[in-house]
């Protein structure tokens, strides 16, 4: 029987705009220093495209976190290797379902935070998404699949690639538990981050409890509404 990883469709391909956004923010900052005009008209300019990118990458994010807990937990937990590997195949449009629904986005999402995408909560949250992606990696690696840490994330240039890591010789199970809650905690981390800098008109992102019994899938939000 497929699992519901298996079974999901193939992920969208990651267009342009998605590459384009993560220079919205740096953007607006840029032209915003270079304009004169009323600095709450500044502010507005700011808290649309704020708003843009949160409607544009938190329902993907959501979405990912779904798939985290509902999804490859149980697979893990099941020792259903396949079912986990499935998270981390190789679509039709070099995506996978954790890239799509989580690195990316979270990577491109952080850019928002600050002026011209280079303050101290964009670099945090770039460093933490960027344990998250670790995390993943070693997921992935438990489950039989190969590590792509040497080639790093959208930042990877940032923050530089893995390898030259020893092998873990302990069981798949015990290494891929381990890595996923390393995974709690981390997005866990970037959520607590991100809530503390957006506008008060938007609706917080739920962290990953404790107690995975009392989690509940996120609402359906659209995918952009701007």
């Amino acid at each position: 029987m497929m699992s519901t990883l298996e079974r999901r469709p193939a992920v969208d391909k990651i267009s342009r705009r998605d590459y384009a956004d993560s220079t919205t923010a740096i953007a607006a900052a840029s032209l915003l220093g270079l304009a004169a005009g009323p600095s709450t008209a500044a502010a507005d300019i700011d808290l649309m495209s704020a708003k843009r990118s949160y409607f544009r990458y938190v329902p993907r994010i959501e979405k990912g976190r779904d798939m985290y807990v509902l999804d490859l937990r149980p697979a893990i937990e099941s020792e259903n290797w396949q079912a986990v590997q499935s998270f981390f195949e190789v679509r039709k449009n070099d995506n996978t379902y954790a890239s799509y629904y989580l690195t990316r986005p979270m990577e491109i999402w952080s850019t928002s935070f600050s002026e011209k995408g280079t303050g101290d909560r964009t670099k945090q949250l770039q460093s933490i998404a960027k344990e998250f992606e670790d995390a993943l990696d070693k997921i992935n690696v438990a489950s039989g699949g190969k590590s792509t840490a040497s080639s790093g994330g959208l930042f990877a240039g940032l923050f530089g690639g893995g390898g030259g890591k020893s092998e873990d010789k302990r069981p798949p199970k015990t290494r891929a538990t381990e890595a996923w809650s390393e995974g709690k905690a981390a997005f866990n981390k970037y959520i607590a981050l991100a809530n503390e800098g957006i506008s008060a008109e938007l609706k917080p992102l739920e962290a990953i409890p404790d107690d995975l019994g009392k989690y509940k899938r996120a609402e359906a939000r659209p995918e952009t509404t701007f």
